[in-house]
């Protein structure tokens, strides 16, 4: 007998199942393995045992149903058994449920064991499973070792917060409970004690029907030195911002205040002149020139930092340098201050402005003398160095062989907040009237206009190093020479002076006469030229400034040339201008005179080239 529900499964009739064998029948012709479990599950049966088992049929359409089979015998009074009741209950949607499920559970357990990230679960605030990535991290060989700690006894006592890790991350357990995902940081400890710093993504999970935390973990420590990194480098973008800023803003002010003190100290240099002057007047004079003298190192400095200053390098060699120096030096240190020279073998040359190098020692000495008010000693050390893309220093340095020049004293030291400040303008920690805290800025700037940097090293207690790093270059350093230009008079040359400034033009038209020249000056530069078109006068040299209105001074010089060929020329400037020089060094083919400058030294230097251009002609 076989009822509704099974003969439909089949789309059968009862006339195609009643008589058959049980196990030829449609239910169980799809398996050749299921017919022989069925035969004896039958005999089993048959025996009195009840039989029950997972099987399968396939239904009218072709789809395979899984199946609870059972069979069981039917007895009658006498206990004699007359026939088998066979029931399946179709169990195919639990089934592919439980097949899911296992298959979800397959892919997250390959998932958490391979993932490359650490994972680990939490039940009952102990570690209850982890990948080896977990165990990587945390520096363990063997699974067993690992489990059953309390995530507590893998982090230091404390949190950065101060709150004690074991009642911390009892805390967060039971947040992940309530919350559901939460992502957090936390600091925790490896086997060999290394304290670390790691981003946790904590999220509940069922596991056996039991609540538990699944926790990924990542590694913060390259984040944070990234981010160390990154915020240094800002920071020092900033700085740099900052002192652009203001070294623009001292070019500026240098420039403008260079005229004025030209002016100042010109006209002081004329009235002394005077043979005349009462002596209480002449005394207040000197004392007007020693002034202006004073404000001239102060803007030379400020233009230094801001690095407007005519650089006129050589290749020079740092050791014969500091031995030149070496008895300045010593006078300005002291007798309690020793210097000690360590200098390189076979040391490269550099391609630098001598004279402002030999400013970066001096400065960096007085500054080092005055960090050792009980005297110590000052290292004047030198070496050949080279920088691949591996080194990391607190300044960018492209890869390359470079000079060290390092400055070493056994001074008090800076904090902190001195060594950001340092190299800014005005910034002195030095007591009211001594100093003006334009040392380390003159410093900065002209080793920075050198193509160089400085890293700076200092502790508080424990003395400052300097170490100051040029491009070496080839070549054979030059012998130099101080040549001090001797005032030679004229002798009624003229000379056309071409400034925008009255006070300046005012100052050169009586001052040159003092020393036997004529002068004719114009305020621009188109004046002059029209004048130079139009008439009959020879004049035996140029004098101009960079900066005038309509065309610079070195269109004029150029177009001067055009009609007057060979005539000398010299430029001065409160500052380098592009239109003289390139990158802010002074061209080989160009004379310059910084202001401030005197009148005697305008006319020395109008002396020497006249002097210079008569024995070429002569030649």
């Amino acid at each position: 007998e076989a009822n509704k529900s099974s003969i439909e499964f089949v789309k059968g009739s009862t006339e195609d199942l009643i008589g058959r064998k049980f196990w030829e029948t449609p239910w169980w012709g799809h398996s050749a393995e299921l017919q022989v479990r069925l035969k004896e599950s039958i005999e089993q049966a048959a025996h009195g045992a009840i039989v029950r088992f997972e099987s399968s049929h396939k239904a009218h359409n072709g789809k395979i149903h899984y199946i609870d089979f059972s069979l069981k015998k039917y007895q009658d009074e006498s206990s004699k058994i007359d026939y088998l009741i066979a029931e399946g209950r179709d169990i195919t949607q639990e089934h592919e449920s439980l097949m899911s499920l296992k298959e979800s559970e397959e892919r997250f357990r390959l998932l958490f064991e391979c993932s490359p990230d650490p994972c680990w679960l939490i039940q009952n605030e102990k570690f209850i499973e982890c990948n080896v990535s977990a165990m990587t991290l945390f520096g363990f060989n063997a699974k067993d070792d690992f489990l059953g700690l309390h995530p507590g006894a893998l982090s230091p006592e404390y949190q950065p917060d101060g709150q004690l890790s074991y009642a911390a991350a009892g805390k967060i357990m039971e947040q992940g409970v309530a919350k559901g995902i939460i992502r957090f940081e936390w600091e925790h400890k490896r086997l060999d004690g290394t304290v670390f710093p790691v981003e946790i993504t904590l999220s509940p999970v069922r596991l056996n029907g039991q609540l538990a935390l699944n926790c990924i973990g990542r590694d913060l420590t390259d984040r944070r030195k990234a981010e160390q990194e990154s915020k240094r480098l800002h920071e020092q973008f900033l700085q740099a911002q900052k002192m652009e800023s203001i070294g623009r803003l001292a070019g500026g002010v240098a420039h403008d205040f260079n005229n004025l003190l030209t002016g100042i100290r010109g006209f002081t240099e004329l009235i002394l002149f005077e043979p005349d002057l009462p002596e209480t007047v002449r005394e207040m004079l000197d004392e007007i020139s020693k002034a202006g003298v004073s404000a001239t190192a102060l803007t030379r400095q400020l233009l230094a930092f801001s690095r407007k200053q005519i650089f006129e390098p050589h290749i020079i060699n740092l050791n014969e340098l500091i031995l030149h120096l070496q008895k300045l030096l010593v006078r300005l240190l002291g007798e309690d201050v020793t210097l000690k020279l360590v200098l390189g073998k076979d040391l490269g040359s550099c391609f630098a402005d001598p004279g402002q190098i030999e400013q970066v020692l001096v400065n960096l000495s007085v500054n080092a003398r005055d960090a050792m008010p009980h005297g110590g000693t000052l290292i004047l050390e030198t070496a050949n160095v080279f920088f691949d893309q591996s080194v990391e220093l607190d300044v960018p340095m492209a890869p390359g062989q470079y000079l060290m020049l390092a400055i070493s004293d056994s001074g008090t030291g800076m904090t902190e907040e001195v060594k950001k400040h340092m190299f800014e303008p005005f910034y002195t920690t030095k007591e009211q009237g001594k100093g003006t805290g334009l040392g380390l800025a003159t410093v900065y700037g002209v080793i920075r206009q050198s193509g160089g940097n400085i890293v700076v090293y200092s502790e508080v207690g424990h003395g400052t190093t300097f170490k100051i790093y040029l491009p070496r270059v080839a070549g054979n350093a030059e012998i130099l020479k101080t040549e001090i230009d001797e005032i030679q008079n004229g002798n009624g040359e003229l000379i056309i002076v071409a400034e925008d400034e009255a006070l300046l033009r005012n100052l050169v038209t009586r001052g040159l006469p003092e020393f036997g020249y004529r002068v004719i000056a114009f305020a621009d530069g188109k004046s002059a030229l029209d004048w130079l078109k139009d008439s009959d006068e020879q004049p035996k040299m140029l004098v101009t400034d960079v900066v005038m209105p309509g065309i610079n001074g070195r269109e004029f010089a150029d177009k001067v040339q055009e009609i007057r060929p060979g005539l000398p020329t010299l430029f001065v400037s409160g500052y380098t201008e592009d239109a003289i020089v390139s990158h802010g060094i002074l061209q080989d083919d160009i004379k310059f005179l910084a202001k401030p400058f005197s009148i005697s030294t305008l006319a020395a230097k109008i002396g020497t080239m006249l002097a210079e251009a008569a024995k070429v002609k002569i030649e």
